[in-house]
């Protein structure tokens, strides 16, 4: 697998520049780019070795000269034709110098071959996680979308330029001007900055502020000599066009990025992170096996921080070892891919560190052995290297994200040989999910300057950049997917959200800044935000950065659930059952025989006993005869496939996966009528959220925001985040931000990042922001947020009220201005179909879009765990910390 290049184009940051500190000047900015090596990067091109070439020859074939003295003349005087005319063609007459000149452009430009710059993409690779591309469409995007007036200046005749602009896909974007020597007599070059930009010298000289890139040292000196308010960038290998700039503009001076101190930063940052439960689990899977050697693939190795952790573990952070004295193996062969050169000397020399000895060496491959372990570190990428033994674990740590699923799960299994294996672990730890969030986070913000985004929309268009022009897959069941089709089952899930705080972590808080820079404030500044403006709110608050992440841990799965074949009817269930405040078991009980119409197949109120006596619902089959107290068995969501029917139910429903208002249970017993036939293309994880998004459906339609209305969604609870799910498909954007914005109000960090996922325009702590807005949606639970529902709705509005307060008083604050602001409070429940739409609407109508919801959102993804039946306490408990969004139980 190619992997993403972290190297960046100098357009990716064309318009990310801080607020002027300069004068009243109506033309505050401009660029200034250089052509060569500078536009494109000559060790993927070959463009400017070609004119080096034929200067060479030119130089030698008309004045007898070496290559040294030519290059000499370059170096002296930024161009080699500037310096043949303040040598060899001084005090010639003019026609003779003019003719030179016209021979030197006609001699040394006359068969460049372009078709290097043809190529779409020149992407460097490297692991790093966050890395990026040098993406030909990338580049005309980014210039396009610059809002400031961009300048060409080239010592090349304007032909050459035109050429490459062309051969790059640039040819039809505005340039403000275009310099070349040969639009004026006697070609003035960069030497003499005056002569070259001639009648266009005095508007250079207004803006406030002339940012020029140059791969020559000698021409940014004299350019800036001569313009007073010019900054100079220098551009090389060394140091590329987006380092240079984000650190002289947007960063610290003096940060430089580097991927060897990156990965060190983000190292540190993932061993806090990584979900020790699952790297136990992987640990122990492994010691379980039985064997004296095991062996392990590492796709992505990085600088080895899996290999240290399988080594050494730690145990501040509860990671255990592989090799102990008390259980197997002993001994382990690691497999290590790092196409990366520069990682792969960091590797290296770690491995030296720790004591290990090469003792094999070829151009790609060093072998590395020690006590108890054989290192074999490769030089490529895992699927263009010969073919090892199928290993035991295939671990990547930050890498499973960078690729398009239905590319990388083939690619592995080809690689590995797993068609036939019973037995490898596939783990990937710290893989994004694809939300970054600052906390405390804020809010749309106008300013002189404009309007700085939400850092909620802003690290939206982050992701999507990462996503839609960098090919990251930012959604973990894509992968669990694909798995699944290839015959692996995921085993477990756990988060391993990253926290980076600029004091601890100060290398790695800049590199972030940095990707968020390079990716999301081209598109921002074309949006009409302050993208600027966002960098330094950030710099100047030093908000935490939370980033979502996942460990996954695959096996080979089994293709057919032994359910499915038993139909005995003396089957035992197990089933949930809530026997007093907070005390949750689980209960066994013989499944009754069936009658001829049946069928086998926010519960934290119950939970915390906060409920009177009553039935438990009265619209619910399976629920209209049991009442509200304890003991009771409760849910209403439960998934399975039918494995028995009565007489008088058709035999095809057998093995079809259905859905039911029933209480969580391993089996259920129910009528006909009460279960539905979950349509294609619907997982039974999604399906369980059923009754969840009919919930949020129902809300959305007693709220009917109009088009163009703020809402509000109070509470961010599973319920909570469905409605901010569905309103974030259906919202018009603005880039005025005052139009269409979805505000989501959560006082839990995961929850907000979540929000930030299913489409919150911004996702806040309660208090940071005043609205109004002109629908508020309150599914917290909480009066106070109820209260902030009401305050913060403009007059006349609506506040929608989906929470069930259970039996807790609630206190509100309704005087004279509620009073006279003509708001609306509307009581929502799910049972019934708003009466302003049984004309149109029906039960059977909102199940069926229901579906089409569930289809489209995929809320599984909403899912922070799955565990059994057993875990019904601890699952409740967690719910209840507001450690968790959702959990399934699985039987």
């Amino acid at each position: 697998m190619h992997k993403p290049s972290s190297y960046l184009f100098i357009a990716a940051i064309l318009c990310l520049l801080r607020p002027s500190e300069a004068s009243s000047s109506h033309r505050p900015i401009a660029f200034l780019l250089d052509v060569d090596n500078t536009l494109y990067d000559e060790l993927d091109s070959g463009i400017e070795s070609q004119i080096v070439k034929n200067t060479h020859s030119y130089c030698k074939e008309r004045f007898g000269m070496e290559k040294e003295e030519a290059d000499d003349l370059f170096r002296q005087f930024g161009s080699t034709m500037e310096g043949l005319k303040q040598t060899i063609l001084k005090g010639k007459l003019e026609s003779e110098v003019h003719e030179a000149l016209d021979d030197f452009y006609a001699t040394v430009y006359k068969k460049i071959d372009y078709s290097s710059l043809l190529l779409e993409s020149t992407a460097q690779e490297s692991s790093t996680g966050y890395s990026m591309t040098r993406d030909r469409k990338q580049l005309r995007q980014l210039l396009r979308f610059c809002p400031h007036p961009i300048w060409i200046s080239s010592n090349s005749p304007s032909w050459h330029v035109r050429r490459t602009l062309e051969a790059m896909g640039l040819a039809d974007i505005h340039f403000e001007r275009c310099f070349t020597p040969d639009r004026l007599p006697f070609y003035p070059t960069k030497h003499d900055p005056i002569r070259f930009f001639g009648e266009y010298c005095e508007e250079l000289l207004s803006y406030a502020r002339l940012i020029v890139f140059d791969d020559s040292s000698w021409n940014l000196s004299r350019i800036c000599e001569n313009f007073p308010r010019a900054e100079g960038v220098l551009v090389s290998r060394r140091n590329p066009l987006t380092t240079a700039w984000l650190r002289t503009v947007l960063l610290d001076p003096e940060f430089k990025f580097d991927q060897v101190q990156y990965l060190d930063s983000k190292n540190a940052v993932d061993r806090k992170s990584i979900n020790s439960n699952i790297w136990n689990e992987v640990v122990a899977s492994l010691q379980g096996l039985r064997k004296r050697e095991v062996h392990i693939a590492d796709v992505g190795a990085g600088i080895l921080s899996m290999l240290d952790l399988f080594l050494h573990g730690d145990v501040s952070k509860g990671l255990n070892p592989l090799l102990i004295d008390t259980k197997g193996p002993y001994f382990v062969h690691y497999t290590a891919y790092e196409s990366n050169a520069k990682l792969y000397e960091a590797c290296h020399q770690k491995l030296l560190s720790w004591g290990l000895t090469a003792r094999e060496k070829s151009e790609n491959v060093i072998i590395y052995e020690g006590p108890s372990v054989r290192v074999r570190l490769i030089l490529e990428d895992f699927d263009r290297s010969p073919p090892i033994p199928t290993p035991d674990l295939i671990v990547g740590c930050c890498f499973a994200d960078l690729f398009d699923p239905s590319q990388l799960v083939p690619s592995l299994i080809r690689s590995f040989s797993l068609l036939d294996c019973q037995r490898t672990i596939l783990y990937f730890p710290i893989t994004f999910e694809g939300i970054t969030q600052l906390f405390p986070p804020q809010p749309f913000e106008s300013t002189i300057d404009g309007t700085i985004p939400s850092d909620t929309a802003a690290l939206g268009v982050y992701s999507e950049a990462l996503s839609r022009d960098l090919g990251h897959n930012l959604d973990p069941a894509l992968l669990q997917d694909e798995m699944e089709r290839h015959g692996f089952s995921l085993q477990r899930k756990g988060g391993s959200m990253w926290n980076i705080h600029h004091d601890v972590n100060p290398y790695l808080y800049m590199c972030m800044l940095y990707f968020f820079g390079s990716a999301a404030g081209p598109k921002l500044q074309h949006n009409g935000f302050d993208a600027q403006g966002w960098i330094q709110r950030i710099r100047k608050t030093n908000p935490h950065i939370q980033v979502s992440n996942v460990d996954l841990m695959f096996r080979v799965g089994k293709n057919l659930d032994h359910c499915l074949h038993n139909t005995e009817s003396d089957l035992v269930m197990e089933e949930i059952y809530f026997v007093g405040t907070r005390d949750v078991i689980t209960r066994k009980k013989r499944i009754p025989e069936l009658l001829p119409t049946q069928v086998l197949r926010t519960e934290l109120k119950i939970f915390n006993g906060q409920f009177d006596d009553a039935v438990l619902d009265a619209t619910i089959e399976d629920m209209k005869d049991e009442r509200m107290a304890y003991p009771l068995s409760y849910g209403y969501c439960l998934v399975g496939h039918v494995i028995q029917c009565g007489d008088a139910v058709p035999n095809d429903l057998i093995g079809k996966l259905v859905f039911s208002f029933s209480p969580h249970a391993s089996h259920v017993v129910t009528n006909f009528d009460n279960i539905h036939v979950v349509p294609d293309n619907i997982s039974p994880e999604d399906a369980i959220f059923m009754p969840s998004v009919e919930t949020a459906l129902s809300l959305i339609h007693d709220a009917s925001p109009r088009m163009g209305e703020n809402v509000a969604v109070f509470g961010q609870g599973l319920i909570g985040l469905l409605v901010t799910a569905i309103l974030g498909t259906q919202r018009q954007t603005s880039n005025s931000a005052k139009f269409g914005v979805v505000t989501a109000f959560e006082t839990i960090p995961t929850r907000l990042m979540a929000a930030a996922r299913f489409g919150a325009s911004q996702a806040l702590l309660p208090g940071s922001f005043s609205g109004p807005f002109d629908v508020s949606i309150e599914v917290s639970g909480n009066f106070k947020a109820l209260q902030s529902a009401i305050d913060l709705t403009a007059d006349g509005g609506r506040i929608i009220v989906g929470s069930w307060y259970g039996n807790s008083a609630v206190n509100l604050n309704l005087g004279i201005e509620f009073h006279r602001s003509q708001k609306t409070i509307r009581a929502s429940q799910v049972s019934k179909i708003p009466l302003q739409l049984q004309s149109t609407w029906n039960k059977d109508r909102r199940f069926e879009f229901t579906w089409e919801l569930v289809r489209n959102l995929k809320p599984s993804r909403m899912l922070s765990r799955v565990t059994d039946i057993n875990g019904g306490k601890t699952a409740y408990e967690a719910l209840d910390r507001g450690e968790e969004i959702a959990i399934a139980f699985k039987y």
